[in-house]
C-alpha cells in the first residue's frame, strides 16, 4: 500500500503545493494521505496515526526529510524504525534520486550499505549541530556577563536528565503531553517551551 505524509505552512508555499501534486503522481488515493500543520507546538498527530497503519512492504513518499523529525536524531531514528522495523520504502519527494531507502544497497566490498551511511551522516551531523548550539550558547552568555545584562533564570529545580529522558519517551510517542507534564510537574506551556529550545518533537 502507498502512503503520502507533508508538512505544511498555514499560508501554504507554492513549493508546498508543488511537493503535494508530486506525491499524488505516488499516492493517487487521497484518504492515504495525511498532513500535519507546521506550528509552535510542533504536534505531528496525522503522522502518528499514519505510523500504526504502515506495514512491511508498504511505501511512504513524505515530502522533505524534516517531516519525520525535529532533529536530525529524530529523522535518523524514525527513517530506521520505517526501513528497517517496519519493512516499509521511504522515498523522499524533494530528492527521490538520492533519498529513496530502495536503492541504498550494500557495497560487496565494504558490506556496508548507502542506508547504514546515511544514518550515520545524520547522526554526525546532529551531534556537530548540538556542539554548535552549546558554543553559541555559551558564546551568548560570556557576552551578556561583559555586557553587565543580567541572565534569566530558567527552571532550575528542573532535572535536566530527567527532562531529557521524559522528552526523548514524548518524541517517539510512548508518553503524552499530559504524561510528560505529570512526569515534569509543568505546564504544557513550559514543556512545549523547553522542547522547542532542544529540539524535540513527537
Amino acid at each position: 500500500m502507498k502512503f503520502g505524509y507533508r508538512r505544511y505552512s498555514k499560508e501554504q508555499t507554492d513549493e508546498e503545493r508543488q511537493l503535494l501534486q508530486k506525491i499524488y503522481q505516488h499516492v493517487t488515493e487521497s484518504r492515504f494521505i495525511f498532513a500535519d500543520e507546521k506550528n509552535i507546538e510542533n504536534t505531528q498527530e496525522c503522522y502518528g496515526f499514519m505510523r500504526q497503519l504502515l506495514r512491511a512492504g508498504d511505501e511512504l513518499y513524505i515530502d522533505r526529510l524534516d517531516s519525520l523529525g525535529a532533529n536530525f536524531i529524530t529523522m535518523a531514528q524514525e527513517w530506521q524504525y520505517i526501513t528497517q522495523q517496519v519493512g516499509a520504502r521511504i522515498v523522499v519527494i524533494e530528492h527521490p534520486d538520492y533519498l529513496d531507502s530502495s536503492n541504498m544497497q550494500k557495497d560487496s566490498h565494504t558490506d556496508i550499505s548507502a542506508q547504514e551511511y546515511f544514518l550515520f551522516l545524520l547522526q554526525y551531523l546532529n551531534e556537530i549541530q548540538r556542539k554548535r548550539m552549546r558554543e553559541s550558547q555559551r558564546q551568548g552568555i560570556e557576552e551578556a556577563v561583559r555586557s553587565g545584562k543580567k541572565m534569566g533564570r530558567p527552571c532550575l529545580e528542573w532535572d535536566w536528565q530527567l527532562f531529557a529522558e521524559t522528552a526523548e519517551r514524548w518524541s517517539k510517542k510512548e508518553i503524552t503531553a499530559e504524561e510528560a507534564c505529570r512526569i515534569m510537574k509543568c505546564t504544557r506551556s513550559s514543556w512545549y517551551k523547553y522542547t522547542k529550545q532542544k529540539g524535540y518533537r513527537p
